[in-house]
């Protein structure tokens, strides 16, 4: 924490029509947010990873510290932040080592349609974000990548989009996604993935590499950025910078410019 205006975590019920019951998330909303009644803010949908919950980004991640001192030093717009658990799937996955669209049926259905008539954000994709790490990376690629017309911004923090040993109960979508690079830089505005050389993951991240380098999409989008951190940095190090990082890209007409707004 730094002597700067500081923002507020709130906890949240809303009812999910999928699961048939009420869910928490966490919403982060930046200083002046209740005295700006007027003002309208963009949205990032921020997930955990496996085993954890929706409290993971601001007890560990200190989300809320790393925005307030972004947003105060003039490096990253004012935005509000949904943290929800992602640990959720349907009665017949339930404990097994696989993903169903259940959390992502929820997220669009219910918690999503919440925030918008609820908090002042704006409604469009280009206002609106979704990243994670690790099982929320995943998460955050099939999500953000099976809609388009939803979010117009992706952040991935130690995980990857290719996978081959990742279980799912759907076809996950990046193969078609990359087989058209054209549309997939005119769908997304920021895609942003960081690592550290010590991660598990670190032979998938460098294939994502290959494929975009093989796609065309490195050097030719202005708002895609892969990073490779410290190798003395690792997880939560790790992750906060790519969060902070990210942040600093998001919902700017031109995310390939850095500095003060």
């Amino acid at each position: 924490p730094q002597h700067v205006p500081h923002g507020e975590i709130r906890t949240q019920m809303y009812y999910s029509d999928i699961t048939q019951a009420w869910r928490k998330c966490l919403v982060y909303t930046p200083a002046g947010y209740d005295e700006n009644n007027t003002q309208k803010y963009p949205v990032l949908y921020l997930q955990h990873g496996s085993g954890e919950d929706e409290t993971g980004w601001s007890n560990q991640g200190k989300a809320d510290n790393i925005l307030d001192n972004l947003i105060a030093a003039g490096k990253c717009r004012p935005f509000l932040v949904v943290m929800n658990n992602g640990m959720i799937r349907y009665p017949e996955n339930q404990g097994q080592d696989i993903m169903d669209t259940c959390f992502e049926d929820s997220l669009l259905g219910s918690c999503i349609p919440y925030i918008e008539s609820h908090y002042r954000v704006i409604p469009d994709k280009w206002s609106r974000a979704i990243a994670g790490l690790s099982m929320g990376s995943m998460q955050t690629n099939d999500i953000g990548f099976r809609h388009p017309e939803v979010f117009g911004n992706m952040g991935s923090f130690t995980s990857t989009m290719y996978h081959p040993t990742f279980r799912t109960t759907y076809t996950r979508p990046w193969p078609e996604v990359m087989a058209n690079p054209q549309k997939f830089m005119a769908d997304y505005r920021v895609f942003f993935c960081s690592a550290t050389p010590q991660e598990d993951h670190i032979p998938l991240f460098l294939e994502d590499a290959r494929i975009m380098q093989e796609a065309g999409i490195e050097g030719a989008m202005p708002g895609y950025r892969r990073v490779l951190h410290d190798g003395r940095f690792i997880r939560w190090d790790s992750w906060r910078m790519g969060l902070a990082e990210f942040s600093t890209m998001l919902f700017r007409e031109d995310p390939s410019k850095e500095g003060s707004l």
